[in-house]
């Protein structure tokens, strides 16, 4: 559902795009979420929703947004659909996602970083501090530095977080803003 800014931004450049790509959207659905069917198709050709029921990892070593995040059936889907040939491309949206990126290997990608999360963990830790919370920014900084580096393209919503994204080990040629924007025809 357009029910954050995330899915908001995702949607409108989408339709914005749509008669010039072509869309697969594979998404998650929380429990409580309705999904608009047809709202969707009139900008992605084909809609995916997956189910967020399996167990919550145990892996200690990744930050719990992550842990929550592990599901094998979005991952064969992903991998299939690219394997298929039905994605030229894999648009990973969020942090937290970033580990599909293992799911289509050989389809080229990009890691859509809408905040920088290492650095919101770090604000967190700063302003709280305490060993847990240093814990869980030392697991998004290990985790958002590896995955950055494996993606063809990095793409950031701010200069900050551009800058931000290089320092920590995204490549520096790939790495692009893509800012937020407004539909000024919506609104003028």
């Amino acid at each position: 559902p357009l029910s954050h800014g995330g899915a908001v931004r995702i949607y409108n450049l989408c339709r914005a795009l749509g008669s010039r790509m072509d869309f697969i959207l594979v998404c998650f659905r929380e429990k409580s979420d309705e999904i608009d069917y047809p709202k969707l198709h009139e900008v992605f050709r084909e809609v995916y929703v997956v189910d967020r029921d399996e167990r919550v990892s145990r892996d200690m070593s990744l930050p719990q947004q992550v842990r929550g995040h592990q599901c094998a059936s979005m991952g064969a889907l992903i991998e299939k659909l690219c394997s298929e040939g039905k994605a030229d491309l894999l648009q990973v949206e969020f942090t937290h996602m970033a580990h599909f990126r293992d799911a289509a290997p050989r389809t080229p990608a990009i890691l859509v970083e809408h905040d920088l999360t290492f650095t919101l963990y770090r604000q967190f830790a700063t302003r709280n501090p305490g060993k847990a919370a240093w814990q869980e920014y030392e697991r998004w900084l290990k985790f958002e530095r590896h995955w950055m580096a494996g993606y063809d393209a990095v793409w950031t919503m701010s200069e900050e977080d551009q800058r931000a994204a290089i320092a920590e080990g995204a490549p520096a040629s790939r790495t692009v803003l893509v800012a937020n924007g407004l539909d000024l025809d919506r609104f003028i």
